[in-house]
This record gives structure tokens, C-alpha cells and sequence, in this order.
């Protein structure tokens, strides 16, 4: 029902705040990842060949719509799905060599910021929300891990939820109600 509703409306979709609520909008510039997102899930369910040519469209269009593991970019996890669906490698294989490509890219850059820092932090900059972007980040090397089998973004991602869990300059974990200082 989401992908006829999605067909039935091209154009942005976006959700605002209902009348009465007053708590953080999470606008998007762009609805296309949670698109390519969809497709992709159910090309890998069903098999259905035309999921995956709706896929293939969104991804010619915008391939920044198959980036992200986060709240607002979640391409990555379309991305995952198409990549580990059966056939992937078979049934179109330039799109599995360039999304592999997108995702080795960014592990590898996440890679680079994690062992260039003295937490292993897969981050270069620390703003309100950061310890999401490095689970983020953290799934992202996982991705990497399982395509590949480099143990090197394996522990990467390990070291992610070290500093998440309490390795990091406060010594404190962030997660509320987890671990003995947080």
C-alpha cells in the first residue's frame, strides 16, 4: 500500500507536525531515499522485477537517494536489501558494482575518521546528535564488514559503540540508564 501511494503521488511527500503539537519538525528536502527505500524492500521480498526497474529510476535520478542509515538519509538500507537479495550480483549488475562502490566509499571514509582520532570515532565534526550519526556510522562499517569480510571495518564499527557505551573523553556512557556512569 505504501508503493501505490507513493505511485500515486510523484511529487514530495512530507509529513508536518498535527495542529496542537509542538515538538521538533523533521522536515526533508527529499522524499527519494525513502523511495529507492521501498522499492528496493520489495523487489527483495517479492522478486517483482518491476520494484526493482522503479528502483533503478529513483537511483539514475538522484544516486544520493541510496546513502544514509540515519533518520533523514536511509538509502543505505535499500542499498543493503537490494545488495543482499538473492540474485543481486545477477539481475542487474551494474547497479550491485555502483552501490557496493557507494557503500565501500563511505566505509572507507568513516574508516579514515575513526583512525584518525584518539576515540576511533567515525566522526570529523561533533554537533547536537552526533552519537546517532556514529551508530549510523556504525552500521554502515557493519555493511561494509559482511560485503567484504575486512576485519578492519568490523573493528571499526566495534569501536563505535565502544565510545558510545563509555570510551570516550567524559568516560561517561551515552545511552540513558546504561552502564554505571551515564
Amino acid at each position: 500500500r505504501a508503493e501505490q501511494y507513493l505511485s500515486a503521488h510523484p511529487g514530495m511527500t512530507a509529513v508536518y507536525n498535527p495542529a496542537g503539537f509542538d515538538c521538533g519538525q523533521y522536515l526533508d528536502e527529499s522524499d527519494q531515499d525513502g523511495r529507492f527505500y521501498t522499492e528496493t524492500a520489495l523487489y527483495a521480498a517479492t522478486m517483482d522485477r518491476n520494484y526493482l526497474y522503479k528502483a533503478e529510476s529513483i537511483y539514475n535520478g538522484n544516486p544520493h537517494a541510496a546513502d544514509g542509515t540515519g533518520w533523514k538519509d536511509n538509502g543505505f538500507y535499500g542499498s543493503w536489501l537490494f545488495l543482499t537479495s538473492g540474485d543481486a550480483a545477477d539481475a542487474e549488475p551494474w547497479l550491485y558494482e555502483s552501490l557496493v562502490s557507494r557503500l565501500l566509499s563511505a566505509a572507507d571514509t568513516y574508516l579514515y575518521y575513526a583512525q584518525s582520532t584518539a576515540y576511533n570515532v567515525a566522526v570529523n565534526t561533533y554537533k547536537w546528535g552526533c552519537s546517532g550519526t556514529v551508530c549510523d556510522r556504525s552500521i554502515q562499517l557493519c555493511m561494509a564488514y559482511d560485503l567484504t569480510g575486512r576485519q578492519e571495518y568490523r573493528q571499526a564499527a566495534v569501536e563505535q559503540l565502544s565510545w558510545i557505551l563509555g570510551r570516550n573523553a567524559l568516560n561517561k556512557s551515552l545511552v540513558t540508564g546504561f552502564g554505571t556512569d551515564y
